[in-house]
């Protein structure tokens, strides 16, 4: 049986994978001895004149500006698509970085206020992050390729999340409804030195998964796509727990224990509380009049289909979202550093709106550490990085294409490597 690609996938899938997909190709390598220098993307800064404010209505678009693309109706491949990638950059502090430091030195102000309680907060954060994150399961001490590492107990990982659900939150106990985890992201942040990696973990991603009965009770493992660990749980911490457990075996089972977790319904509201984010789309959207290259202003429902939107009748439809996905997230602190800055209430205005479509277990103790090592250290560096792999057809008959991504072992253990361990010989 043969399948589509993705008419909108216009470069290769190691191009899109990477977060944003518009930056200059990345180096596959491990640490540079160089210093830590600007770079500046030329695509980042492109735009086309088609303007519009995405909230449904078309304001302005120029023909001649629109990038258009024409796509043979005989574009098609075999039941299996392969595609590798393995991503790492050493760059400059972007935007988003910079404004996280925002967030955290902020939070750390209205955390000193009270006073004698802080540096309580912060041992006990510290304690927290640093001193009891555990893993039975993970290796102390590694040897891999006439090298031996050692695990760096400084390093701290948290799970961001995106769910595609109706809520976040209790589900009335029937396990396998509580939605999907479609954006996974491992932040993994050195405490001693204010370095940063980031690790984006495809979807399709295919790993053991616990499986449980509809009253909770542990049945097996089952070797499923990441995005599905959600929905094995009760839709709060059950669900947050497994996914984070999901993430943690593809990474070679390094300690994950803190998660962040968005509703994607939430997307549209916080992206209209700070203004709108204005993007050059990844994607054609019809219904919008929007066409790849596009710029827009994404507003209201939009937002949430912007970073939601694929083709299930594609297998690498998941490949564009997570691009789109990940370019919204950076435009989205480019235009929260505007924000609050001409408004400093924005910070609390943001508070107020997450709380009703996320969970976290990242404690007022785990945030006032952190604040205390950005504002000791700085954000030193930042690498991202993404799951060499191949995406595979499910042989599964269906009339929609379901992905599988089977991450490639050696480039998980150099990216394990990087993020979480010494070389020590």
């Amino acid at each position: 049986m043969r399948k589509q690609i993705d008419p909108n996938l216009s470069g290769s899938a190691d191009e899109l994978l990477f977060m944003g997909a518009q930056e200059a190709p990345l180096a596959e390598s491990h640490e540079s001895t160089e210093p830590f220098k600007i770079q500046e993307s030329e695509a980042d800064e492109a735009s086309s004149s088609g303007d519009f404010s995405a909230d449904g209505q078309h304001h302005h678009h120029s023909s001649s500006a629109s990038h258009s693309h024409h796509h043979s109706s005989g574009s098609s491949h075999g039941s299996h698509h392969h595609s590798r990638h393995h991503h790492h950059s050493k760059r400059r502090i972007p935007v988003w970085a910079r404004v996280l430091i925002i967030i955290f030195a902020i939070l750390f102000a209205a955390v000193a206020i009270i006073g004698g309680t802080y540096l309580g907060l912060r041992e006990k954060g510290q304690n927290d992050l640093v001193v009891e994150q555990a893993n039975p399961k993970y290796e102390e001490t590694v040897e891999y390729n006439g090298h031996t590492y050692i695990y760096d107990k400084n390093k701290v990982a948290f799970a961001f999340i995106g769910v595609d659900s109706e809520k976040v939150g209790k589900n009335d106990g029937l396990i396998g409804t509580s939605g999907q985890a479609d954006t996974d992201m491992v932040a993994v942040v050195d405490t001693a030195t204010g370095k940063v990696s980031i690790i984006t973990v495809p979807r399709d991603t295919m790993v053991d998964i616990d499986l449980y009965s509809t009253d909770g009770k542990f049945l097996r493992t089952e070797n499923m796509q990441v995005c599905l660990s959600y929905a094995y749980g009760d839709g709060a911490e059950s669900s947050c727990k497994n996914t984070t457990t999901a993430l943690s075996r593809i990474l070679a089972n390094v300690p994950i224990e803190k998660y962040f977790v968005l509703d994607l319904k939430g997307i549209a509201p916080l992206n209209d509380a700070i203004g709108g984010v204005t993007v050059e789309s990844l994607y054609d959207f019809p219904d919008q009049n929007i066409k790849k290259g596009d710029k827009v202003t994404i507003m209201g429902d939009f937002a949430e289909t912007y970073v939601r939107k694929r083709d299930t009748n594609t297998i690498n439809a998941s490949l564009n979202r997570t691009a789109r996905q990940s370019q919204y997230i950076k435009a989205y602190a480019e235009q929260l550093r505007k924000a609050v800055t001409s408004d400093f209430s924005t910070i609390s205005n943001l508070y107020n709106t997450a709380s009703k479509y996320s969970q976290t277990n990242i404690s007022l103790s785990d945030v006032t550490y952190l604040a205390s090592v950005v504002l000791q250290h700085g954000v030193t560096e930042v690498n991202q990085y993404t799951i060499d792999g191949e995406m595979k057809a499910s042989s599964e008959v269906s009339e929609d294409v379901f992905a599988e991504y089977y991450a490639d072992s050696d480039s998980v253990m150099e990216i394990v490597l990087n993020c979480f361990y010494q070389q020590v010989s």
